[in-house]
């Protein structure tokens, strides 16, 4: 087939398909309320980096970090801040 996975994006017959972060929380098997969490907060930090951060490692990282239940510890304050409005909507 030659196909295969590189940190969640597939590439097939030289070119890379497009990588999400959506992709990645499915692929690591993250619930649904994680997965929602680690999505959103990715893409109000990330989203303009989207693609390269799944390549690179950098999404899996805070996969991780989600899983974890360490994401606020892990978080500069622009992170905690966002953290603290997906907890915390108006």
């Amino acid at each position: 087939m030659g196909l295969y996975t590189l940190a969640g994006c597939e590439r097939e017959g030289g070119s890379m398909k497009p990588c999400a972060y959506n992709d990645l929380a499915r692929e690591a098997g993250l619930d649904e309320y994680t997965a929602s969490r680690f999505v959103a907060y990715m893409t109000a930090r990330w989203a303009d980096t989207e693609a390269q951060k799944c390549r690179d490692g950098y999404a899996r990282e805070w996969i991780e970090r989600f899983r974890c239940g360490i994401e606020y510890a892990a978080s500069d304050s622009t992170g905690r801040a966002i953290l603290n409005i997906l907890d915390n909507p108006l």
